[in-house]
C-alpha cells in the first residue's frame, strides 16, 4: 500500500501526466527535455499505441510478444 502511494507521489513530482494529456506537451517539453532527455511525447504515444493494440487484439498470449514485435518494427524511436 505504501509503495503504491510513493509511486503516485513520485509520478506527480515528475509531471508525466501533463505529457500524456498531449495538449500541454509544447508548454512542458522544454523543461522536460532538460530533465528527461529521451522521454519524449513520441515515446509516450508509442507506449499508448502498444497498449491500445494489445487491447484491440485481446489475445491472452504472452504480452511480451506484442511488445518485442513492436520494438522490432520501430527501432530507436
Amino acid at each position: 500500500m505504501e509503495e503504491v502511494e510513493f509511486a503516485k507521489e513520485e509520478r506527480l513530482r515528475r509531471r508525466p501526466l501533463r505529457l500524456q494529456s498531449g495538449e500541454a506537451v509544447s508548454e512542458t517539453q522544454q523543461s522536460e527535455k532538460e530533465e528527461l532527455p529521451r522521454r519524449t511525447a513520441v515515446q509516450t504515444k508509442t507506449d499508448y499505441m502498444v497498449v491500445q493494440k494489445m487491447k484491440k487484439e485481446n489475445h491472452h498470449e504472452n504480452p511480451d510478444q506484442s511488445f518485442s514485435s513492436k520494438e522490432q518494427q520501430k527501432p530507436n524511436h
